[in-house]
Order: C-alpha cells, then structure tokens, then sequence
C-alpha cells in the first residue's frame, strides 16, 4: 500500500498535535510500544555498526526524512549516502514519547553518540512507523540538531 506525501505530511502534523498525550520514558509501555523501540535500537544498532544494507531493509519504500544537516527533506538512498560518511563508536537513547495510531506509530527519542572523533554529539529525531502485515517499518523521520560537546 502506498502513501501520497500529502497523507505523511497530514499524519506528521497530527503527532506533533497528539504527542502530548502520550506515555513517557518510564510508564509501562504495550506490546506494540515496546516494538517501536526495539525497532528504534535496530535503526542505531545498524547505524552504530554500519550495516548500512540491513539499515535498508528496516525503512518503507517510500522512506522520506528530513535530517538536520539537509536544507529539505530526502529519500532512503540519499540518506544512507549521507550516513555512510559519518562514523560513530556508540550511542544512547532516551525514549520521550511513543505514541500507537492503529497501522502508524510515532516515536521521539533524545540521543547522544560518541564520535569517532570522540567528541558527544547530542539530538532528538523522531520517527514515523507504519504497520504492514506483522512488521513495523519506518516511513518518515526527521532530527533536530546535533552538538558536539554542548558547544
């Protein structure tokens, strides 16, 4: 099933509104909760790892994010091609929200890697997730900056 840019855009907006609401790092999550974040871990595990094939498989076709170092928002093909310049040793993640709209989940996440320049880069990115069948993939993503050491 395919899903027009106006619908993601639509279902962005919605999650920003509706997040509030959501269960917070800490509460008990669902089944389903715990999926995103398992997927979630999965997308930086391989990132971490670069296993940038694997990283592939985990994203829809129809993949769309906006990283903070791009001016607009790219595709799944011209996002590995950025990542594969950057090298990180490690990461860690702190689950803000995860919020479950039947086939469509949104999670956002503060994290913090450790460089291979050893330098701590810190963020936030959030995820849009779709369910198809039994398996969850991610569809649209965005971050919002990244600072090494505070600076």
């Amino acid at each position: 099933m395919r899903y027009s840019s106006k619908a993601i855009v639509a279902l962005c907006g919605i999650s920003l509104l509706m997040a509030g609401g959501s269960q917070t790092f800490g509460q008990d999550w669902s089944k389903e909760q715990n999926e995103i974040f398992e997927l979630e871990k999965q997308y930086w595990d391989l990132y971490i790892a670069e296993k940038f094939s694997n990283l592939m498989k985990l994203f829809h076709e129809d993949f769309i994010t906006w990283p903070h170092w791009r001016p607009k928002p790219i595709g799944k093909i011209e996002f590995v091609s950025d990542v594969r310049k950057q090298g990180f040793r490690s990461y860690e993640l702190k689950p803000m929200a995860i919020k479950i709209f039947k086939d469509f989940a949104i999670i956002y996440v503060c994290y913090s890697l450790i460089g291979m320049d050893g330098n701590t880069y810190t963020g936030r990115v959030g995820h849009i997730c779709i369910k198809q069948g039994r398996m969850w993939q991610i569809i649209a993503g965005y971050s919002g900056g990244s600072k090494a050491d505070g600076k």
